[in-house]
């Protein structure tokens, strides 16, 4: 590694922050002693100048991001570094390119020349030449893989989402075009029906060696299905869904992993010496879920550049169990919490965060006009419409939300407070998480914690900016307690918790 501090290697045009040069010279200090670096930045900590900074200082290096949406944010602001994206991306005269074999999708009477191409397919082609030979270079996640753009050190900003990501990959789907379940199955115990009732010849392994034929695979994952359904150790989470299958929406049963920890390492091979991972919300446990936990690793825990004044988390006195078995008797009086702190916030945009089924209850319900004439409600089919209304809502609307606890960036007036009105704990009805739980409670405790981080995260977004959170859910105080057993909470959110007495 060079001589040279890597302060020297931060971005010219910006002024690095208190909390962005110690996150440097920590690792630089501890470079040479660990293969594995878990940063935990709280937000406005400036991650992507860290991540710029640090591949700059490393000379070698891939940094990737879980989104498009991140991936364009860093090329707004660093303009200069190389960016490679999906075909997709990449504007096409016709869309039925020799060079890059796009799929027919639409005819403009001209098609790409082999020797000459159209502008936006030529510049695929540049750009992924390029990916392969340079320094370091930016991408999403799925296009790192799919390219394999290993490098000696590999920067994974946001990578509290890798363990989703590597349990989706390695998930398996079983389409209803293939398997033909009937179609009112609704619930893993008709599912379980179904399949028992199925004639011993459907799982024959017929055909070739399981797996060289899309026939061997479909018959492995009926078999697969079976087996967890009836298993008295699950070790998937089994969801009736549906999916994306070339570019369309279909009917499928998902198989998603639990444990992925003995998974091959897709994405750091043995050519990947260091791992660096950013994240507000990362801690052992997620680092034990994705396989990593027998390397050398070095933890980096980060101070918040905003001042925990700014931020409260507030825990009122009078909070109630949202669980489901008394979430009815109790919505009375979280209707009316709701209903005072959106009149104390009169003048102010906020969000209440739910699940789908708490915010069909709260729509229902009998709000005063003055709170109702506020609010504005989502279903998963309009959910970006809507969230598009309140944000360009001159008003102070207050949003319905429910799955928008990451994601979302509402900096200064676009939401002044918002209420955590149910503590995110994973489904127990759900067996395979039920057995997760009991084998590790720690688990179960870190699922809901980093959820609630992230949702805490949504408003006040710099130094500058100030937001409430409210959580009414009285079970965050087991939640807080079994946090802090497992030395899972960090400094930074611990320091800005309000115990309402």
């Amino acid at each position: 590694m060079a001589k040279k501090s890597i302060l020297d290697h931060f971005p010219k045009k910006l002024i690095p922050r208190d909390v962005q040069k110690n996150t440097l010279l920590a690792l630089q200090e501890h470079w040479d002693k660990a293969d594995i670096f878990v940063v935990n930045l709280p937000v406005a900590s400036g991650k992507s100048a860290i991540s710029v900074t640090l591949a700059s200082w490393i000379k070698k290096a891939s940094i990737i991001t879980p989104s498009k949406l991140l991936v364009d944010q860093y090329k707004d602001e660093y303009g200069y570094l190389h960016v490679l994206r999906a075909k997709a991306d990449y504007w096409c005269e016709t869309f039925n390119c020799p060079l890059t074999k796009r799929p027919q999708q639409k005819k403009l009477g001209k098609t790409c020349k082999k020797d000459l191409g159209c502008l936006g397919c030529m510049q695929y082609l540049r750009d992924l030449r390029r990916a392969r030979v340079m320094p370091y270079l930016l991408s999403n996640y799925y296009i790192y893989l799919a390219h394999r753009l290993y490098r000696d050190s590999l920067i994974i900003d946001e990578a509290h989402c890798l363990t989703d990501v590597l349990k989706q990959m390695a998930s398996k789907k079983l389409w209803h075009f293939q398997y033909k379940w009937p179609s009112n199955i609704k619930t893993t115990n008709e599912l379980k029906e179904w399949i028992n009732s199925l004639p011993p010849e459907a799982f024959n392994r017929r055909g070739k060696a399981s797996g060289e034929t899309s026939f061997g695979i479909v018959q492995e994952n009926l078999i697969a299905l079976k087996n967890e359904l009836n298993s008295y150790r699950p070790t998937y989470l089994i969801d009736i869904t549906t999916d994306d299958y070339n570019g369309e929406e279909y009917d499928c049963i998902k198989m998603v992993p639990l444990d992925i920890s003995d998974h091959p390492p897709i994405m750091w091979p043995s050519q990947v010496k260091k791992i660096i991972l950013l994240s507000a919300t990362i801690s052992r446990k997620d680092i034990e879920q994705i396989g990593l936990s027998g390397r050398k690793i070095q933890y980096i825990q980060a101070d918040s550049p905003i001042n925990a004044e700014r931020r409260p988390i507030i825990v009122p006195q009078e909070s109630k169990s949202m669980a489901m078995r008394v979430q009815d008797n109790n919505l009375p009086d979280m209707i009316s919490y709701i209903s005072n702190v959106s009149r104390y916030h009169k003048e102010e945009k906020g969000v209440i965060h739910v699940t789908y089924g708490l915010a069909k209850k709260l729509q229902a319900a009998q709000f005063p006009k003055d709170v109702s004439d506020r609010l504005i409600f989502h279903s998963k089919q309009d959910k970006t419409k809507r969230y598009n209304e309140f944000r360009d809502s001159k008003e102070p609307k207050i949003l319905v939300a429910s799955g928008m606890y990451e994601g979302i960036d509402l900096a200064y007036d676009a939401g002044r407070w918002q209420i955590i009105a149910k503590v995110p704990w994973p489904n127990l009805g759900n067996p395979a998480i039920k057995y997760m739980c009991d084998k590790d409670d720690a688990w179960y405790t870190w699922e809901a914690l980093k959820t609630i981080m992230q949702g805490c995260g949504r408003i006040c977004r710099t130094p500058t900016d100030y937001g409430a959170t409210y959580v009414y859910d009285m079970t965050v105080k087991r939640l807080y307690e079994s946090g802090i057993k497992n030395n899972l909470i960090p400094d930074w959110f611990k320091n800005s918790i309000r115990w309402e007495i």
